[in-house]
This record gives C-alpha cells, structure tokens and sequence, in this order.
C-alpha cells in the first residue's frame, strides 16, 4: 500500500497514475494531482449544514474538501465515483477514512457544482482534466497531516 503525503504532494504539484479495474474488471488509468485540502465549513455559507449532511448532529466529526485536478487516461469514459472510491485518507496513528458518500441532494446542489463534488458524479471522458473534491469525515483531533493510500497500483509521474 502506498502513501502519498496530502501536504507534500500539494507542495511539489506531483502527479500521480492510479491503475485500477471496474466493477466488470474493465482497466481504468487515470491520474491525478492534489491541489487543496481544507475544511469545508470555511465555504460553506451558501447551503445549510444539516441539510446537506442529515447526520452530521449525530457525529462529533469535520467534513474536508480534498481538491483535486483527475485526467481519465483510460481509452473509455470511466465512471467517476468508482475512482472516487479508490480514496483513502491515514493518520500518523493509521487510521484511515474512507470518503463521505456524496449522492442524493449533496450531489444536486449548487454548493456541490461550485466545489466540484458533483465532478465526481458524472462519468470522466478521456484526456479531459477534471477539477473535483472528494468528502471526507475525520474526526476532530485528527491532524491535517494525511496521507492518501490506495490498495491498487500507484505511481508518481
């Protein structure tokens, strides 16, 4: 499993190839690079908190926006949400957090589109660069200093 440290790669601007297959075993490449990772209640006055995260009272957590730029380098358009999903955040514990579902009406607003979480919804053509976010729920003590681990094939480009 490799570890790709969120506060290095922003710095350098390395992109990565994450090698992977579909639900039908189907090949899918793409790469990508990180270019943000921050708290999502720094931008979020143009929605209302507990409508978009309906159990957002019942955990005692934070929502983070990790922004990235993702290029399908696959011959097919790919399914987004199925590269989405290959993302995972560790702490220097080793802990690790998978991605906060984005679906139903935290998907279809406007606030989704204007941080690109909806970029991660619609299938990703290729050679095309996407900009996108991808939720996560960490817990509150957890440090900013991440990594992002994958179980599928890696590479720094």
């Amino acid at each position: 499993m490799q570890k790709i440290s969120i506060s290095e790669s922003i710095k350098a601007g390395n992109w990565y190839n994450i090698n992977t297959v579909d639900y039908n075993d189907n090949l899918i490449c793409t790469r990508f690079t990180v270019i943000g990772f921050e708290p999502i209640n720094s931008n979020f006055a143009a929605v209302n908190y507990y409508d978009m995260f309906p159990n957002y009272s019942a955990c005692d957590g934070r929502f983070m926006l990790l922004k990235l730029v993702i290029v399908n380098t696959s011959k097919n358009p790919v399914y987004s949400a199925h590269v989405r999903d290959q993302f995972c955040l560790i702490d220097d514990e080793g802990y690790s957090y998978g991605c906060y579902p984005s679906h139903g009406h935290i998907s279809c607003s406007q606030w989704a589109c204007e941080n690109g979480v909806a970029n991660f919804l619609v299938p990703h053509n290729p050679k095309i660069k996407y900009h996108g976010s991808i939720i996560f729920l960490l817990p509150n003590d957890c440090s900013n200093d991440l990594a992002i681990v994958f179980n599928t094939s890696t590479q720094v480009i």
